[in-house]
């Protein structure tokens, strides 16, 4: 049982099984700017006393002497809530949507003047003391994506880009201990239990473009337009880096907070692969080969490979993509009929249920594939309008 710090502003994120090894990580970084472990919590979005129990599938570890505080994933909510929200969204999805959870669960049971939520791939480079002060006298604090217009050909993230994503990225967030950030935590809430996605721009960002409406919504928001707070692919191509005497700098600036979204710890690249190459990369080189190691370390290359417990039925059989994205796109009513989503064993199930429709879904959407190929093809054979007159 996790114990409860008295910390001032304490820092928390979400981490499945596999992503373990970022979170030990994430802990190494932090206490080594001065971030006790008795002050950092980590929420396991894993099965613990309820779930999926399966024969093909172990248990999650009880995870003795890790450098932070784990929070069960049973307190962050209702059981069938959060049973729900496991079935219908992917491990990535499913840990962004308990964001909320985790924060108003931790303000409710710590009573911290605030918190501050940080994903597990955020690097904490130089301390943080100034946001965990400045949040006392707000709300919420964001940090947006971009801060300034960006050029196509300046090789990084247009505007367009975060249109699917939000405005405001979820890894660095901060909120207070008062009446408006507890109203903005139960709204967030509700709506990342639900996916609310119109299904024909279906996003991965599940918790990310809510936000967009926060500072109009709720007062007390302020949005950090600051990138060495929140320095991530997204807005590299708007500053300027250097490494001084091995600082990481930002047009001059020490960044606080290095955000490795994409960034593959074994191959030691970004999946993203625009910033590459850009002037100033050279700087981030060191960093990036301090995480590997400490990666390595932490288990990176073991622990990474496990399955995610709630990818099976209570049979053992795995949850299709398509059958996930059936079910987030039922209304309530529906999905509280089919009861436990995970149990295949008896007659009325979802899983009976799915199997039923997808087999005309799968077939259209073979064919809606086809009809895009189609009008690919068709736009290459057709002659280029701005090229010379026949």
């Amino acid at each position: 049982m996790w114990t409860r710090d008295k910390s001032d502003v304490p820092i928390c994120t979400v981490a499945t099984r596999d992503h373990l090894p970022r979170a030990r990580t994430w802990a190494a970084y932090l206490n080594r700017n001065g971030y006790p472990s008795e002050t950092l919590y980590v929420a396991l979005a894993e099965p613990q006393g309820h779930g999926v129990p399966s024969a093909e599938v172990p248990p999650a570890p009880r995870h003795v002497n890790e450098p932070f505080q784990i929070v069960p994933l049973g307190e962050l909510g209702p059981s069938e809530t959060i049973k729900r929200m496991a079935f219908q969204y992917t491990p990535s999805e499913f840990s962004t949507s308990l964001k909320p959870f985790l924060l108003r669960h931790l303000l409710q049971c710590l009573q911290p003047a605030g918190l501050l939520y940080l994903d597990t791939d955020v690097l904490v480079l130089q301390e943080i003391t100034e946001v965990q002060t400045r949040v006392k006298d707000r709300s919420v604090i964001v940090t947006p994506h971009l801060t300034r217009p960006v050029l196509a050909e300046g090789g990084g993230v247009e505007e367009w880009h975060v249109f699917k994503s939000g405005i405001y990225n979820t890894g660095v967030l901060a909120v207070a201990n008062n009446r408006n950030a507890h109203t903005f935590l139960e709204w967030w809430c509700q709506r990342t239990a639900e996916s609310h996605m119109r299904t024909d721009w279906e996003t991965t960002f599940v918790d990310q473009p809510w936000l967009d409406f926060v500072p109009l919504f709720f007062p007390g928001v302020e949005i950090l337009k600051d990138p060495t707070w929140n320095l991530g692919y997204w807005n590299f191509a708007e500053t300027t880096l250097s490494n001084s005497n091995g600082v990481l700098l930002a047009d001059g600036r020490p960044v606080r907070l290095l955000h490795l979204s994409k960034f593959d710890p074994g191959t030691g690249t970004f999946l993203y692969s625009r910033p590459m190459g850009r002037p100033g990369w050279d700087a981030l080189a060191p960093i990036l080969k301090d995480y590997q190691r400490r990666m390595r370390e932490n288990g990176w290359e073991s622990d990474s490979h496990f399955v995610w417990a709630y990818d099976f039925y209570k049979s053992g059989a795995r949850i299709s993509r398509h059958e996930k994205r059936l079910y987030r796109r039922l209304p309530p009513k529906a999905k509280a009929a089919f009861g436990d989503p995970f149990d295949d064993s008896r007659p009325g199930t979802f899983r009976a249920y799915a199997r039923k429709v997808l087999r005309f879904a799968l077939l259209r959407d073979r064919l809606r594939w086809w009809a895009r190929r189609l009008a690919t093809w068709v736009h290459r054979l057709s002659p280029d309008p701005s090229g010379p007159m026949a």
